[in-house]
């Protein structure tokens, strides 16, 4: 069985692509950060590392409290990538824009973020793309 098996492209951010596919059959999602051409690539391969290890840390630290995020299943340094589960939902924009929301789930999402900077998590691109809404809320 394959590793990695990838599918389509689901975003292309700044900082990094995310594909669809499975990672030994389980559904999952592969974020690959973007080189930025215009940092000298010495800056730029250490800025990378700096950001996908604080990403990983507090993804693990956040789960281990019981947060709605993704279980992390490989990494790759050197081809700055990580294979994540993928948690299915729509992201909040489209709820947003397509007017499936209540007042409930303004709240929930309200409650969820204050929870993140009680903590002293910056999320660092906390925004209506990067949170997914599901049946679960």
């Amino acid at each position: 069985m394959q590793a990695w098996s990838g599918g389509e492209r689901l975003h292309l951010g700044a900082e990094a692509e995310v594909i669809s596919g499975s990672w030994h059959g389980r559904s999952a999602i592969l974020k690959k950060r973007r080189p930025r051409g215009w940092r000298h690539p010495d800056l730029d391969a250490s800025l990378t590392r700096k950001r996908m290890t604080n990403e990983i840390k507090l993804t693990i630290w956040l789960a281990s409290r019981g947060a709605p995020v993704p279980a992390i299943w490989d990494v790759d340094m050197e081809d700055a990538s990580i294979i994540m589960e993928r948690i299915e939902g729509r992201p909040l924009i489209e709820v947003l824009h397509s007017n499936e929301h209540d007042e409930e789930l303004l709240i929930s999402v309200g409650k969820a973020i204050r929870e993140l900077h009680r903590n002293a998590v910056n999320h660092g691109d906390l925004s209506t793309n990067n949170i997914l809404i599901n049946s679960n809320r």
